[in-house]
């Protein structure tokens, strides 16, 4: 998304939205059991120090607000604030996050209501459209305080000279010349009428200069300004100058194009922002030039501003600039990594600002980079001072065989429980310890940090139950950790991995915690390091979800018919068929079925059940009926992806036996050497034809073959075998009404 920032105050506001462009749908929720990309919802426990296992990938925002705490310097209450001012701005999730809220405007509409005029009042828009060659986009023009500024000026002259007085009605009309410049224009009022009173001459002179300003017309507004400033009598002499220097930043702006600045205009606008501060006596708008300032050397001084913002964000702070502060200084981190988006930057790119002095800077960028140079500067800067946020940078970057491991080991074992660096030095320490084959010494700080559960994010905890899982000593304590309770389901449509569940990420948690389900680590471990026999254990346990159960009966009844083991197979059945009321039937009948006829009853099953599959589900899994189609090829599973890793380098459970871990391993090897499911039907639906050629059920397999080639999981194979289940049922069948039904192969 293309921006321009404009900081806005009594006359002008400010950013500049590009519109999105987005990828054609369809859009599919995810569960998202650790956030990577920002903390747990709702951010305020994160702007409050309960930080949990920092990741790399978090925004820069959310790092400079960890670095504090890590530093031993909180955020105070006014900068809590202004840090979640911030994250709600960026994600969107507050219309008057950014200023451009509406009760200026509706302020303004109330006060105009009270004025007789001549004519309905003027519909208004605040954003102007600002076009390119290769872009268009709008700015916000005229922000709320433009219109309560406006209204209590109104009310003020009301009060002077009678609502319904000349001199209240022609500055009525004035005014909403000035706001027909917000969305439109150019519009200019009136000037003034000779005999009338100095106020109003004033107030004219303000609203031209303004209409000038809010047209665009940057020379026009800038000499008004000026002529106000010099006129003794007007009452908008004092703020004049700041609005003279703001059209000079408009016009330095706006008239450059997208993304550019004119560097003489800008100038010019330095110039008269240091005459401002120069001068004693202005001090009425002070904060207000001091924030144009900022954003004059953002664009002019960027290293030096990005520098002076670091020193000043790495202490507390009561100015209340903080949420402006870290705006800039996060974006300047971006233009000094020219120019990359935040998060579009590959880890591995980030180039370390060697001639970054702050601290802050040089640890973001660290703790974020993912490259040997990383690793070293993160371990030299620990051992240089000492500080916690290098403890945590070093321990995150080091790898197990790294010489400089033992001794961050021996400094994470040191950090008190109360330590906002606990969770995630404790979470690398045992990283480490699990690489150096240490898994004792692993489970026992796994342990810890989870019976202290209650204290962490829960996307922490589950970050470390996925750590321990693979490491249970017990199937009791495998069935526990099982399932994890996710943090959000995600449609991430802009890359910003926002909960759909919530309406306010930032503040609110959701209202109705979502259910417990298992993550793709726990469901490899189920389908390639579980032996089948101990699945029916889980099956058994009822302190796992009804859903989960279904699935690991129905999964499990499926790789036992792939492995050929009908006494499993038999037991699978009918636990699914209790499990699940909607496929009762559907099991009853491959159960019933003479043992000779239980194989092919078993295919003409999975023909008819899109959504049976031999690996078990996870997240959210499949919405449609097993019976039915999925609309979106979620049918007849796939077989094992290529790049996938292999059954024998899958975790060894340890609370299996050998003979236990090797049946896991020979039994997940054959059902990878299974083809995909499209594939390997229409495979075993022939090979029935062939051998039982009367066999009522064969037109219909063939049928249902070829359909499972159209809208099922295909590869490179699954052209020939459609065409050969066509050729056989055309050939063999042709007054079959399951012939005449299957007018394609695919």
């Amino acid at each position: 998304m293309a921006r321009h920032r404009l900081l806005f105050s009594v006359l002008a506001a400010a950013a500049i939205t590009a519109l999105p462009a987005r990828a054609c749908g369809p859009f599919f929720p995810e569960v998202v059991f650790t956030y990577d990309l920002h903390p747990d919802m709702p951010l305020t426990g994160f702007a409050a120090g309960n930080i949990g296992i920092l990741q790399p990938g978090y925004a820069r925002s959310y790092l400079v607000v960890a670095y504090r705490y890590l530093s031993g310097a909180p955020l105070n209450h006014a900068e809590k604030q202004a840090a979640l001012a911030l994250w709600s701005k960026r994600l969107g999730v507050q219309a008057n996050a950014d200023g451009d809220d509406t009760t200026g405007m509706a302020a303004w509409h109330k006060a105009r209501s009270t004025i007789a005029s001549d004519g309905t009042p003027p519909t208004i828009g605040s954003e102007k459209p600002l076009e390119g060659q290769d872009y268009y986009q709008t700015y916000l023009n005229c922000p709320s305080n433009a219109f309560t500024v406006a209204a209590h000026t109104l009310k003020d002259r009301a009060r002077r000279f009678g609502a319904s007085s000349p001199q209240v009605r022609d500055w009525t009309a004035g005014q909403d010349a000035v706001f027909a410049n917000c969305d439109d224009g150019p519009q200019a009022p009136k000037a003034a009428a000779a005999q009338s009173d100095p106020l109003a001459h004033a107030d004219r002179a303000y609203q031209q200069a303004a209409a000038h300003f809010y047209a665009g017309d940057f020379d026009a507004a800038l000499s008004g300004f000026h002529a106000i400033a010099a006129d003794t009598a007007s009452p908008w002499r004092t703020i004049a100058p700041y609005l003279a220097a703001r059209s000079l930043v408009r016009k330095a702006t706006l008239e450059a194009g997208q993304g550019a600045f004119d560097a003489a205009a800008m100038a010019k606008a330095q110039a008269q922002i240091d005459q401002i501060l120069a001068d004693p006596t202005a001090t009425a708008y002070r904060p207000d030039v001091l924030r144009l300032r900022a954003f004059v050397r953002f664009r002019t001084e960027p290293d030096e501003r990005r520098a002076e913002l670091a020193r000043l964000l790495s202490h507390a702070d009561e100015s209340g600039d903080m949420r402006d502060r870290l705006d800039d200084y996060t974006l300047l981190i971006d233009k000094f990594l020219a120019g990359a988006e935040p998060g579009a930057m590959p880890a591995s790119q980030i180039v370390l600002p060697e001639d970054a002095r702050e601290d802050l800077t040089r640890w973001v960028l660290t703790f974020q980079a993912d490259s040997k140079p990383s690793t070293e500067r993160a371990i030299r800067e620990w051992r240089a001072g000492r500080k916690l946020p290098w403890l945590v940078a070093a321990i995150s970057h080091v790898e197990p065989s790294d010489p400089a491991a033992p001794e961050l080991l021996g400094e994470a074992a040191k950090l008190p429980p109360q330590s906002p660096a606990y969770a995630t030095v404790s979470w690398h320490a045992i990283r480490l310890l699990l690489g150096q084959g240490k898994t004792d010494e692993a489970r026992a700080r796994l342990d810890d940090l989870l019976a202290r559960r209650a204290d962490l994010p829960p996307g922490s905890v589950n970050e470390l139950l996925h750590q321990r899982l693979p490491l249970a000593r017990s199937f009791e304590s495998f069935v526990r950790d099982l399932e994890q309770v996710p943090v959000g389901h995600v449609v991430d449509l802009d890359g910003m991995e926002l909960p759909e569940d919530i309406d306010d990420p930032v503040m609110a948690a959701p209202t109705t915690p979502l259910p417990a389900t298992i993550d793709l680590a726990a469901a490899n471990l189920i389908d390639l390091s579980l032996p089948l026999a101990m699945r029916q254990r889980l099956i058994a346990a009822t302190t796992l979800t009804t859903p989960l159960r279904t699935q690991l009966a129905e999964s499990g009844w499926v790789r036992a018919i792939l492995l050929k083991d009908d006494p499993q197979a038999q037991a699978f059945a009918e636990q699914a068929g209790a499990l699940d009321p909607a496929l009762q039937d559907v099991f009853a009948a491959y159960r019933t079925a003479p043992a000779a006829d239980r194989p092919f009853a078993a295919v003409y099953v999975l023909l008819q059940t899109p959504g049976l599959s031999p690996q078990v589900d996870w997240g959210i899994g499949r919405s449609t009926p097993l019976r039915d189609i999925d609309d979106f090829r979620d049918n007849w599973w796939c077989g094992r992806a290529e790049d996938a890793r292999p059954p024998e380098d899958q975790p060894q459970l340890a609370f299996l036996s050998e003979a236990e871990h090797q049946s896991a391993n020979r039994e997940a090897q054959v059902i990878a050497a299974v083809p995909t499911g499209p594939n390997y039907l229409a495979e075993q639906a022939l090979v029935f034809a062939q051998a039982h050629p009367d066999d009522p059920r064969v037109p219909e397999a063939l049928h249902l073959a070829v359909r499972a080639t159209r809208f099922g999981c295909t590869d490179d194979a699954t052209t020939n075998w459609s065409k050969k289940a066509f050729d056989y049922l055309h050939r063999h069948y042709p007054d079959s009404p399951w012939t005449a039904k299957t007018k394609y192969h695919y």
